[in-house]
């Protein structure tokens, strides 16, 4: 289990690191053989009316980091959602759309092309939260998943650009969607047990 006091610099965790008990539910969800024991609620935030890529992204980075200041976990753990993936490999080093990434990982002694989950704090998180929305898209790479470490709450990332927030608890999902209410061009919608998180 990763300790929930504040810490600072990026770290890598190993493969096969314990991430956090509701994660690990939440991935048996995904498991069609297991869906059915367990109960996820999930809302899916996208920007319908923009078709600038810039203002979608400045849109959904603002909303996104409301709902990560409101969340105010000190640690977070950023993840490849269903497989573990190089997170910047062969020409996308050269990507100029991920160059706070980049300086986070080599200043922190992280190899560009490692894989597995790293565990950042929420200032670090900040920094990078509008590359790591746009990186999906941008690297057609797996999506993102965002854990705040002891919140009962998902942030996934996905190559649709669109944010999708998932937790067992509905309560924290209402508080969190408070922050998309009333945003103009942005919409939500309710995911269904049959749509695929």
């Amino acid at each position: 289990m990763v300790n929930e006091a504040a810490r600072s610099g990026m770290q890598k965790l190993n493969k096969k690191f314990k991430i956090i008990d509701h994660y690990d539910d939440y991935q048996r969800y995904l498991d069609p053989d297991k869906s059915n024991e367990l109960s996820w609620f999930g809302y899916c935030m996208q920007c319908v009316a923009q078709s600038d890529m810039a203002t979608q992204l400045d849109l959904l980075t603002r909303v996104v980091l409301a709902q990560i200041t409101h969340l105010n976990a000190p640690n977070w753990i950023i993840k490849h959602d269903d497989k573990d993936f190089p997170w910047i490999q062969n020409e996308d080093v050269r990507n100029a759309f991920l160059q706070q990434f980049k300086v986070l990982l080599e200043g922190n002694g992280i190899a560009m092309n490692e894989v597995g989950p790293l565990l950042v704090s929420q200032k670090e998180l900040c920094a990078i939260l509008n590359e790591l929305i746009y990186y999906p898209q941008n690297l057609s790479y797996k999506n993102i998943d965002l854990i705040p470490v002891g919140s009962e709450v998902v942030i996934k990332l996905t190559h649709h650009l669109d944010i999708q927030l998932i937790s067992r608890n509905k309560v924290i999902l209402d508080e969190l969607l408070q922050f998309a209410e009333g945003v103009e061009g942005l919409t939500y919608m309710e995911l269904r047990n049959e749509q695929t998180f």
